[in-house]
């Protein structure tokens, strides 16, 4: 997630204290949450709590979900230094195409263009 786990945070609990009157709800794991196909498919603080429930709470070392969403933290890698600081100023994915020589803008031909400020939620 990189650090955008940040805006999600605040997103997120912001948007459980509008809802509910308390951050506390973007804390909840639901039924649907856990048939979820990726942990990184769930806002920051659910996936967090996903792993402190797995520690915390040896039966739910059996559940399948959690086994699943366990797996898929062993097996990910953090990315490099290099790419932290790219995803931070220009997005997801921004590694993997030039935004100076954009083969996709075809109507001008002009290099594609950089953003200079970015504000995530």
């Amino acid at each position: 997630m990189g650090t955008r786990y940040i805006s999600d945070s605040v997103f997120h609990q912001v948007a459980a204290t509008i809802g509910g009157g308390s951050r506390d709800g973007a804390y909840v794991v639901s039924e649907q949450d856990l048939r979820a196909k990726t942990l990184t498919s769930l806002p920051a603080e659910k996936q967090a709590v996903i792993v402190e429930q797995y520690y915390g709470d040896p039966a739910l070392r059996k559940d399948a979900n959690y086994q699943r969403f366990i797996e898929q933290v062993r097996r990910a890698r953090p990315l490099p230094e290099s790419l932290v600081l790219e995803e931070a100023a220009f997005g997801p994915g921004a590694g993997q195409r030039n935004f100076f020589d954009d083969p996709t803008r075809t109507i001008d031909g002009a290099p594609g263009v950089v953003s200079i400020f970015r504000l995530e939620f």
